[in-house]
């Protein structure tokens, strides 16, 4: 098809379809199904591949302004074995500053909005060289690797750093000396083990309510 699509139906396509101009969906208000639905029985072949040339133009631009409730975007992949479920790459050669990845809530009102929320349910038993020693793992290979990994940043005017916490939150069920948060200092020995050289570990010396204590090794 080299002129403009426009289905404003339901169509079905059950083979090939080439199009080399504009397509464009408009379901009606009561259609009662999803706009568009791909369904692909060809388990080695991709279901949706886009091979952009865009240079100054978005390659999939995204406006759901008027979703409340829902997900803007919902993934499940319950089969994956060594697949992941998202994988960004970028090997520009750039220098100048820039993030790859931006998360930004632009609503100085929605004081109880979360950035990122990362929820582990499994309990990691693995080692560091297999990424499994953490829920989130942040990694450099870089040989001049003298600067922070992780980076906390407070921009505005006031006397107030940056804060990191650590919360221990089970209700009904604080005791005294619950550990409360540890830091490990972990590196290679000789024998290029995983060895723990040194840690900070804080504890709830005293839960009793008005009369909390806490201790630091």
């Amino acid at each position: 098809i080299s002129n403009a699509l426009n289905v404003t139906g339901s169509t079905t396509l059950a083979g090939h379809l080439d199009l080399n101009n504009k397509m464009t969906i408009d379901p009606a208000n009561d259609v009662g199904a999803a706009a568009l639905t791909i369904t692909n029985t060809d388990t080695d072949q991709i279901a949706l591949d886009i091979d952009a040339s865009n240079i100054n133009a978005d390659v999939i631009d995204i406006a759901a302004d008027a979703v409340t409730t829902a997900n803007v975007l919902d993934v499940t992949a319950d089969a994956l074995t060594t697949g992941a479920i998202l994988n960004l790459v970028s090997d520009s050669s750039t220098t100048g500053a820039r993030a790859l990845v931006k998360i930004h809530q632009d609503n100085a009102s929605a004081v109880n909005a979360s950035c990122l929320h990362v929820v582990q349910d499994a309990r990691q038993n693995g080692s560091e060289d297999e990424n499994l020693a953490a829920a989130v793992f942040i990694e450099t290979s870089v040989a001049t690797g003298d600067t922070a990994l992780l980076a906390l940043s407070n921009s505005n005017a006031d006397a107030n750093g940056p804060i990191m916490e650590f919360l221990k939150e089970a209700e009904s069920s604080a005791a005294d000396d619950d550990d409360l948060g540890t830091i490990k200092f972990v590196g290679y020995d000789s024998a290029d083990n995983d060895t723990e050289y040194a840690k900070i570990l804080v504890e709830a010396s005293d839960v009793t309510n008005n009369d909390e204590g806490g201790k630091m090794t």
